[in-house]
């Protein structure tokens, strides 16, 4: 009995060292480019994640170094690194499909114990591996991303910004307002100076001193209308700087060096402000104190 039994496993095991296996190659194929395609797709998308979180970081243009930008880099520069090796793993994925591509090339079937046989098998253990370290490497990527999302959110909700184009019209609207309001202040003091002069030619003789203070007032107000303009040549100069020196730039943001520029002219324009608001409180000045006198004279 002991010897049947040895006799039965003798030519069992005769029977399966001599059977050869068939795999289509159409269907291993299929399996191959499934997992290409998916490592391919999953990988430009990633790709394209990082992309728009880097040009938005980009588009803050934040050159001024702070250890929150500091680290916001270190952050886009983790996930660009992590990008690179994933790279590098579906190139490889790519590189074993084509060699797959070419060991299989025009072979509808691969047969078990052939030397395609044994290459499919080595592809089958690179392919897998690269699987394995994709999924793996994404989800280091997926982690950094969601600390950069929060740690962004968190820390640069404070940025302030101004679009160039609004700050140009708004400079451009209060020029058009201050050419408005000198041109009929100028009208006035031109129908002022006229009825002041008037007054002088016919009181000269009977009151020298007070027609000698209205002479010295409409000097006064000469000097006054000079300081109205070189203030306003000075705002459009200041304009014209701020319009070049923003050219080519849409957006300014708070952690940029270019936000000094949005500073420096703001500014400006308030202080020429100041000193036009001071003009025209001296002129009205002037102009009561030559109500008094000419009220004086009659």
């Amino acid at each position: 009995m002991k010897l049947v039994c040895v006799i039965i496993l003798s030519v069992i095991s005769v029977i399966f060292s001599s059977c050869t296996f068939y795999y289509k190659t159409a269907d291993i194929n299929t399996k191959l480019k499934s997992s290409v395609e998916q490592i391919n797709s999953n990988c430009s998308l990633v790709q394209q994640k990082i992309e728009v979180a880097k040009n938005h970081f980009i588009s803050l243009n934040c050159n001024v170094i702070t250890p929150t930008v500091e680290k916001a880099k270190g952050y886009l520069s983790n996930l660009e690194n992590s990008m690179q090796e994933l790279n590098k793993i579906k190139i490889s994925v790519n590189n074993e499909y084509l060699k797959f591509s070419q060991y299989s090339k025009g072979k509808t079937q691969i047969k078990s114990n052939s030397e395609e046989w044994d290459k499919f098998k080595e592809t089958k253990k690179i392919m897998k591996q690269c699987v394995k370290d994709f999924d793996k490497k994404g989800k280091v990527i997926n982690s950094i991303a969601k600390d950069y999302t929060t740690f962004i959110s968190k820390e640069f909700n404070s940025v302030e910004y101004v679009e160039v184009t609004d700050l140009k019209k708004k400079f451009r609207i209060m020029i058009d307002e201050f050419n408005h309001k000198e041109k009929e202040l100028y009208v006035n003091l031109n129908n002022q100076e006229t009825q002041v002069l008037e007054i002088i030619s016919k009181n000269t003789s009977s009151n020298e001193d007070k027609c000698k203070n209205l002479s010295e007032d409409l000097l006064k107000i000469s000097n006054e209308k000079n300081k109205v303009a070189e203030i306003k040549n000075e705002i459009e100069q200041k304009i014209i700087g701020f319009e070049k020196a923003t050219s080519e730039i849409k957006t300014i943001y708070s952690c940029s060096m270019e936000w000094e520029i949005v500073r420096e002219i703001e500014l400006n324009i308030a202080n020429l402000g100041s000193d036009a608001y001071k003009v025209f409180q001296d002129l009205q000045a002037i102009h009561n104190h030559m109500q008094e006198i000419i009220t004086s004279m009659n």
